[in-house]
């Protein structure tokens, strides 16, 4: 009698086993699908990048220079990251007081290269273009610059305040 009573436990541990092996891949064929399809959290973080960081592809304000020996040698510095040629017909650059720079008809920022916006007069070229001011446009406290496209749309834009001149940038939108 005791040996029939073992083997009916052995009997029923088996399907204990085989009952809660069952119930668990059933759950992870119900469940696991929902987790896994769940979309991921990715925190984010306002990031205050400085000009060395690196940078996504597009054309950027790489450095405003505010505070020249020579108050008319301000420049503004842009750089084309694309991998194409920029076509910067109608685009525009403008400070926080709204003195506003056209870029030249037919003005083409090649890849990989820089141009320079200088305040004060002089003969445009591939890598320096000039407002022909004859004051400063830059503050010496605080400023921004933003350059715009064709359509007024913010494609970059390049701020600085006193006294460590650590600009904050944005990339395009």
């Amino acid at each position: 009698m005791s040996s029939n009573i073992i083997k009916v436990m052995i009997v029923l541990s088996l399907l204990l086993l085989i009952f809660t092996a069952a119930q668990a891949a059933i759950t992870n064929m119900i469940y696991m699908p929902m987790v896994l399809n769940q979309p991921t959290f990715t925190p984010t973080t306002t990031a205050t990048p400085t000009p060395t960081s690196t940078r996504v592809p597009g054309i950027h304000i790489t450095n405003i220079e505010n505070d020249p020996p020579n108050e008319l040698e301000e420049y503004v510095q842009i750089k084309n990251a694309e991998g194409q040629t920029q076509d910067m017909t109608d685009w525009t650059l403008r400070d926080d007081n709204k003195n506003i720079y056209p870029f030249p008809d037919n003005f083409k920022l090649l890849s990989g290269k820089s141009v320079k916006v200088w305040t004060k007069s002089g003969k445009d070229t591939s890598t320096d273009l000039y407002w022909g001011l004859d004051e400063p446009v830059w503050n010496l406290g605080s400023d921004c610059g933003y350059l715009r496209n064709e359509d007024n749309v913010k494609i970059s834009s390049y701020c600085y305040s006193p006294p460590t001149k650590t600009p904050t940038v944005t990339p395009n939108p």
